[in-house]
C-alpha cells in the first residue's frame, strides 16, 4: 500500500502489523487503537492524526511527519522518533524509546537484529545477546527485547523502565539500582542476579502463556525465575510476581506494598524486613487477566 491515500479515514482499531505503507498519507486520519507493528511507514504522513493507544512497536518511522499527531497512550517499543518529525506531536503517556541516537553502535546493531527477530517471527534478524557486555547506565526505555539474553551483563543503573522482557535471560546479571519501573519480565530468568536498590515498581515478574509455532495456545505457562536473586532494598510496589520462583531470594528491606505474592513459596524467599503492606498473598486460584504488556511466547 505504498503511496495509497489514507487522509481523513477512519481506521480506528484497524489491522496493518507489518504493512509496507511508505510514503503513505494518513493525515487528520482516526487510527485510533490501530495496530500497525512491524509497518514500513517511511515518509509517511501523520499530519494531524488521531492515533492514542495506537500500536507502533518496531515500526519504521523514518521521515515519516507527525505533526500534532495525537500519540496519547500509544505504544512505540523500539521505534527511533528521532528520525521522524514530531513537533507538536502529543506524545502523553506513550511508551517510547529515549535517546536512541546515544546508543552505542554496538548495542543498536544487536538491537536492530533483535527488531527484525521479533517481527518476523523468528524468521529473519538474530535475537538480541548481551552476555557479558556493559552496558551500565544505558538508557533502555520502552525497549522490547523480549527472549534476550543478557547472561553475566552489568546493567547497574540501565534504565529499562516499560520495557518488554517477557523470557529475557538475566542469569547473574548486575542491575543494581537499574530501573524496571512498569517493565514486563514474564517467565524472565532472574536466578542469581543482583538487583540491589533497582526500582520495579508496577512490574510484570508474573507468568507468561505459551504457544506453539502456529499461534495456537498449548495451555502451559512459564513462571518468572527469582531463585537466589538479590533484591535488597528494591521497590517492588505494585509489581505482579505470581507464580514467580522465590527460593533463596533476598528480599531484604525490599518494598512489596500491595505487590501480588500469590502462587509464591514465601517460606523459601528472605523477606526479612520487607515491607509487605497491601500484598496480595496466598494460593494462586485463578490466573489473572493479562495487561497486553508483551506477546505471547511461541515455543
Amino acid at each position: 500500500m505504498d503511496g495509497v491515500s489514507f487522509k481523513g479515514a477512519d481506521l480506528s482499531h484497524a489491522e496493518l502489523a507489518n504493512a509496507s505503507t511508505a510514503g503513505g498519507d494518513f493525515s487528520n486520519a482516526n487510527l485510533f487503537a490501530a495496530n500497525l507493528a512491524g509497518a514500513d511507514l517511511t515518509e509517511a504522513n501523520f499530519s494531524g492524526a488521531k492515533m492514542k493507544r495506537a500500536v507502533l512497536n518496531g515500526a519504521n518511522l523514518s521521515r515519516a511527519i507527525l505533526r500534532n499527531a495525537d500519540l496519547r497512550e500509544a505504544t512505540l517499543r523500539n521505534v527511533d522518533l528521532t528520525v521522524a518529525d514530531t513537533q507538536g506531536a502529543n506524545l502523553s503517556g506513550a511508551v517510547y524509546m529515549r535517546n536512541a541516537d546515544a546508543l552505542p553502535a554496538p548495542v543498536r546493531s544487536v538491537l536492530d537484529a533483535h527488531i527484525l527477530w521479533i517481527n518476523s517471527g523468528g524468521g529473519a534478524g538474530l535475537r538480541a545477546d548481551f552476555t557479558g557486555m556493559d552496558l551500565r547506565g544505558l538508557d533502555l526505555t520502552a525497549c522490547d527485547l523480549s527472549g534476550g539474553v543478557f547472561r553475566d551483563a552489568n546493567l547497574d543503573e540501565a534504565r529499562l523502565s516499560n520495557a518488554s522482557l517477557s523470557l529475557a535471560d538475566f542469569g547473574g546479571a548486575t542491575l543494581r539500582r537499574a530501573r524496571l519501573d512498569q517493565a514486563v519480565l514474564t517467565g524472565a530468568n532472574l536466578s542469581g542476579a543482583d538487583l540491589t536498590g533497582a526500582d520495579l515498581h508496577g512490574s510484570d515478574l508474573g507468568m507468561v502463556d505459551l504457544r506453539n509455532p502456529d499461534g495456537t495456545p498449548t495451555g502451559r505457562s512459564w513462571p518468572a525465575n527469582l531463585t537466589g536473586a538479590t533484591l535488597t532494598a528494591a521497590d517492588l510496589r505494585g509489581a505482579r510476581l505470581t507464580g514467580a520462583k522465590l527460593a533463596g531470594a533476598g528480599f531484604e528491606m525490599a518494598n512489596l506494598a500491595s505487590a501480588d505474592l500469590r502462587g509464591c513459596d514465601e517460606a523459601a524467599a528472605n523477606l526479612s524486613k520487607a515491607s509487605l503492606m497491601g500484598a496480595r498473598r496466598g494460593p494462586l486460584d485463578a490466573r489473572p487477566p493479562r495487561d497486553g504488556g508483551g506477546p505471547l511466547i511461541a515455543l
